[in-house]
This record gives C-alpha cells, sequence and structure tokens, in this order.
C-alpha cells in the first residue's frame, strides 16, 4: 500500500493535470409539491429581516456520471431565530442550525 502524503508534501503551487481530473456532473432532484413549499416559506414576510432563510435536508446516490442528490426535506428557520442586523438580509442564531439538524440543547 502506497503511503499518503502529508499535507506539509504537498506543493500548492503545482498545477494539477487536466489528464489527472475527472469531470463529475451533480444532479440536483426536487418534487414540485416540496419546491412549493419551500418558495411559499420564503416569500413571506418578517418583522425585521429582508429575507427569509431555510434549509434543505437530501439524500446521495450515486449515478452513472456523478452525484445524484435528491431533496427530501424543507426546515424554516423560526422568526424567533433570526437576529436583528442592518448589515445583512438575514441573520440567523445558532439555535436555527440546530433545530435544522435536529439537535435539542
Amino acid at each position: 500500500m502506497a503511503k499518503r502524503k502529508r499535507r506539509s508534501d504537498l506543493n500548492a503551487d503545482t498545477p494539477i493535470s487536466p489528464s489527472t481530473t475527472k469531470t463529475m456532473k451533480i444532479h440536483f432532484r426536487i418534487t414540485g409539491d416540496l419546491m412549493l413549499t419551500i418558495t411559499s416559506d420564503l416569500s413571506r414576510e418578517h418583522a425585521f429581516a429582508y429575507e427569509r432563510v431555510g434549509f434543505i435536508s437530501v439524500g446521495f446516490a450515486e449515478c452513472s456520471d456523478g452525484i445524484l442528490i435528491l431533496a427530501q426535506d424543507y426546515h424554516p428557520v423560526a422568526d424567533e431565530n433570526y437576529i436583528l442586523t442592518e448589515e445583512m438580509g438575514a441573520l440567523i442564531n445558532s439555535e436555527a442550525i440546530r433545530d435544522a439538524m435536529g439537535i435539542s440543547t
């Protein structure tokens, strides 16, 4: 078995030859109903955020020419998990991410 190179052994200035790289396609699939749910939620107004945020949970599968990503569910960010800011359209807290991942505190 060949020894794996350490990060320090790799030279970032060495170009990667196109002959050694592979082209991989990424396919994303989502049902019409799920897309409607997402667009409906994201179009709702918020008390102070300029835009809405949500997460899409997905599954992965290999296909003949790359990877297939299958949208499975949508997890909108609850109103109380937005942070008031004028520097960006929307800012969310860590609770929003934990909620989307199904992690309780």
